[in-house]
């Protein structure tokens, strides 16, 4: 098993039922494997699922007294009892006695040169002469497994038998059984086992897919989903041709081209009607699995199911069909496309209303739509808009009512209310495309002229609840009670009713309600209750201070003329009477008359 599977190329995980995958033709495909005595295999391990074809590989020997014609009996019995499988049973000639000593003289060696068990066998022999023994010892492994390998290709058909190496008792004429009567094997060219191997699942894959596509590269995820724009980009213009990056260039002729969507020349590529002109024969309505099975009609290609997901997409696009599911839309995608979804014809709006309907998705709801108009796009985006517009629908008609109550008890102008303006375009807008369905919901988006801007609306339109939060936590007791103050803290008061009305006018893409409110309703609080911020405590009185120590008197005269002078002198000559010893600070200034 060991030296077979590693020939053959197959990853052996030790267990009966293995898994071979291969790259057939740019598609990844697995095989089951089964390594086992066919005669001894119950029909279950003979059957296969559908679309996983099984390779059963038989021993090269067989116990005493079985020969090759007790595996061909199984193999016809389960022929005969009607079952098909999509099975490749892999017969080899018995090995000859001597062929079969060199194997177990093979398997004894394999076992003594594992890890260190050659010391525990040559424990009478030096380290020297141990080392020697050892390189002996590899030299005949590998001449054996090189002389095996050659028997294993004779014994499975794939070179010419050494002789004496086949066992001529038990003749062999057809080494390769088929359990799908519409698959004849033939036997590979000779090669080797892996090679041999390549061919034969080859023929299996293109007998049981004859129109399978040669795709010129792996057909990966990534490179279906540049294919799909590609192509969904073609699908928007009058003649379907479009230029191709260089990039990608290669990917459409290697994909889009096998695959029969349109044809690639040196820089454009042109959008066939192959697959159209094929569905437009089928009846209406028309399911996905329906148009799975006309894909493999009238020959079976065997496409991945992401790769006739690319095929139903395109003729969608082309067909404009839209997809439903259990009476709603259903967001179609190369990856996610069950059978049991429907296509349906879709009106299609014109492609200015496209254009300025998907600008208002983005800019009042968020919804990021593609710009490819087509069916399954309208469809998708005419329920995204309803479904959005639903969940705020009430809260957009509330924050109305609330609002206008509001700037009523606030004396805001109407023309002065900018956000109650915003509030109704947007609860207006929303109930209209409630009402509405497809293209009629899509064109109604696309005619809307607010007197406001659209980023207002966005703004009004997501923030609903969060406003109506705010409203509803704000004390609005306390404003009117602002208005009765005729005291030092009205001019206060009237500059809070003031900010107030502006940030309710104002909409809230300009001015945060949630933000201003609570520092409004503070400032409400302070006035009201007379804090120091808002009316102040009168100063008090400061004490005199109390004159210097050794103070006899002082004063201080102004605008002196002579007379008046001779009055201050006489005055401090009284003074001096009374403090001899005291001394005079003098500081003067003589002007002449009437000059300052």
């Amino acid at each position: 098993r060991e030296l077979l599977f590693r020939e053959l190329g197959i990853e052996d995980s030790g267990k009966l039922l293995l898994h071979h995958e291969i790259l057939w033709r740019g598609t990844p495909r697995r095989f089951e494997v089964i390594f086992a005595n066919v005669r001894e295999l119950p029909d279950e391990s003979l059957a296969t699922r559908p679309d996983e074809p099984k390779v059963v590989v038989d021993f090269p020997f067989d116990e005493p007294g079985f020969a090759r014609s007790d595996d061909l009996a199984g193999l016809d019995g389960y022929r005969r009892r009607g079952t098909v499988a999509q099975t490749l049973v892999w017969l080899p000639s018995f090995l000859s006695a001597a062929a079969q000593k060199d194997l177990g003289t093979f398997v004894k060696l394999d076992h003594v040169l594992a890890g260190d068990r050659l010391r525990d066998f040559a424990s009478h022999l030096s380290p020297v002469d141990q080392a020697s023994a050892r390189e002996l010892l590899r030299n005949q492994h590998s001449q054996l497994r090189q002389r095996l390998i050659h028997y294993l290709e004779g014994a499975y058909g794939v070179e010419q038998p050494a002789p004496g190496s086949i066992d001529e008792s038990h003749p062999l004429r057809d080494h390769f059984q088929s359990l799908d009567p519409a698959f004849a094997p033939r036997p590979p060219a000779r090669a080797n086992l892996r090679e041999a191997l390549g061919s034969l699942l080859d023929q299996m894959l293109a007998s049981q897919y004859p129109a399978h596509p040669a795709f010129g590269a792996p057909v990966k995820p990534a490179v279906l989903r540049s294919v799909r724009e590609q192509v969904s980009r073609a699908v928007q213009e009058p003649e379907g041709r479009i230029a191709i990056d260089k990039p990608l260039r290669a990917t459409m002729s290697q994909i889009a081209v096998p695959l029969q969507l349109g044809d690639m020349g040196e820089t454009h590529f042109v959008l066939g009607r192959h697959w159209f002109s094929h569905f437009e024969k089928l009846a209406k309505p028309l399911t996905v699995k329906k148009l799975r099975a006309a894909i493999d009609d009238p020959r079976r290609m065997g496409l991945p199911v992401n790769v006739e997901n690319l095929v139903i997409l395109t003729y969608a696009d082309q067909a404009n069909l839209a997809f439903r599911r259990h009476g709603g839309p259903w967001t179609a995608k190369l990856d996610d496309l069950p059978d049991d979804v429907e296509l349906r014809e879709e009106e299609l709006p014109p492609s200015e209303a496209w254009d300025a309907a998907v600008e208002r998705a983005g800019k009042v709801f968020g919804i990021a739509v593609s710009p490819l108009r087509n069916a399954s796009n309208a469809s998708e985006f005419a329920a995204k808009i309803g479904e959005v517009a639903g969940e705020q629908a009430t809260a957009c008609s509330e924050l109305v009512t609330r609002l206008a109550t509001i700037g009523a008890e606030l004396s805001i102008d109407e023309g002065d209310a900018r956000r109650l303006r915003t509030a109704r375009a947007t609860s207006a807008l929303v109930e209209g495309l409630s009402a509405l369905r497809g293209k009629a919901r899509i064109e109604r988006l696309a005619a809307i002229e607010p007197d406001t801007s659209l980023e207002a609306m966005g703004t009004s339109f997501h923030k609903a609840k969060a406003v109506l939060d705010a409203l509803e936590r704000t004390k609005w007791a306390l404003f009117p009670s602002l208005r009765q103050l005729t005291d030092d803290r009205a001019d206060v008061a009237g500059r809070l009713l003031d900010e107030l009305a502006e940030a309710v006018a104002a909409d809230e893409y300009a001015v945060a309600l949630g933000g201003k409110l609570p520092g409004l309703e503070d400032g409400a609080i302070k006035v009201l209750t007379r804090s120091v911020e808002t009316e102040p405590s009168p100063p008090q009185p400061v004490p005199p201070l109390p004159p210097p120590p050794g103070l006899v008197g002082e004063g201080s005269h102004h605008d002196l003329d002579r007379e008046s002078l001779q009055k201050v002198i006489r005055e401090l000559e009284a003074l001096f009477g009374k403090e001899p010893t005291g001394r005079l600070d003098l500081t003067w200034k003589l002007r002449r008359k009437g000059k300052k």
